[in-house]
C-alpha cells in the first residue's frame, strides 16, 4: 500500500511539472507572439505622416580639389551631423541639417597641412520606401556653408537604410554625394562624398 502511494504520488508529480513547463512554453510563444506584431507596427507607424525624427551621425570624408595651374589639394574631413525632420506626407520628411566639421588640409606640392573648422546648415528632404524593419531611403540637401576655407553652397543628394531596432530607435547607414559651389574664381570644381553611420529617433 505504501509502494503504490509513492508511485501515485511520482506520477502526480511528472504530471504536474510537464503542465507547468507547457504552460510556461505557451505563455512564451504568445509573447513572442505579441512582440513580433507590436514591433511591426510600431516599425510600420515610425514614418507616418505627423512623425518626427532626430538623428545623428559622425562621418569622415576625402574631398581632392584641381586648381587651374595644376595645384591639388586634399580634405580630410571629420564630420559631426544633426538632424530634424517632421513628416509632411507618409514616408516623406522636411527638415533641417546642420553639419560641424573639422578639417585637415594638405597641400600635395609642398606638404604643408592645417586644420580648420567648418559650419554647414540648410534644408533636408528625405523619401523613405516601405515599412519594414530595414527601410531604405532617399534624400536630399541645400547646404550654406560658414566657415575657415570657403564660403558658398552645396547640393547633396543622398541614399541610405533605416534599420529599425528597437523602440522609436533606429540605425542610419548612408551615402551622400554633394556638388559645391564657391566665389573663388581660380577654383573649377569640388566635389565630396560622405559615408556616415548614426542613430535615429522618432516620435509618434
Amino acid at each position: 500500500m505504501a509502494k503504490s502511494k509513492w508511485i501515485i504520488i511520482l506520477f502526480l508529480s511528472v504530471f504536474v511539472f510537464q503542465a507547468h513547463a507547457e504552460d510556461n512554453t505557451g505563455k512564451k510563444d504568445l509573447k513572442d507572439i505579441y512582440t513580433a506584431i507590436t514591433n511591426k507596427v510600431n516599425s510600420a507607424m515610425l514614418t507616418r505622416r505627423g512623425s518626427n525624427e532626430i538623428e545623428g551621425s559622425a562621418s569622415f570624408q576625402s574631398v581632392r580639389t584641381e586648381y587651374d595651374k595644376g595645384l591639388k589639394i586634399t580634405e580630410r574631413l571629420l564630420n559631426a551631423d544633426f538632424g530634424y525632420g517632421r513628416f509632411v506626407f507618409n514616408n516623406l520628411s522636411l527638415g533641417i541639417l546642420l553639419s560641424v566639421r573639422n578639417q585637415s588640409v594638405t597641400n600635395e606640392i609642398t606638404d604643408v597641412k592645417k586644420s580648420t573648422n567648418q559650419i554647414w546648415i540648410g534644408p533636408s528632404l528625405k523619401k523613405y520606401f516601405g515599412r519594414d524593419k530595414v527601410r531604405p531611403f532617399v534624400s536630399a540637401q541645400y547646404l550654406l556653408l560658414r566657415g575657415d576655407i570657403f564660403e558658398g553652397g552645396e547640393a547633396d543628394l543622398g541614399a541610405g537604410l533605416m534599420i529599425h531596432v528597437a523602440g522609436n530607435m533606429g540605425l542610419i547607414l548612408q551615402a551622400r554625394y554633394g556638388f559645391l559651389t564657391t566665389d573663388d574664381e581660380t577654383v573649377n570644381s569640388r566635389n565630396r562624398l560622405l559615408l556616415a553611420a548614426g542613430m535615429i529617433h522618432f516620435t509618434l
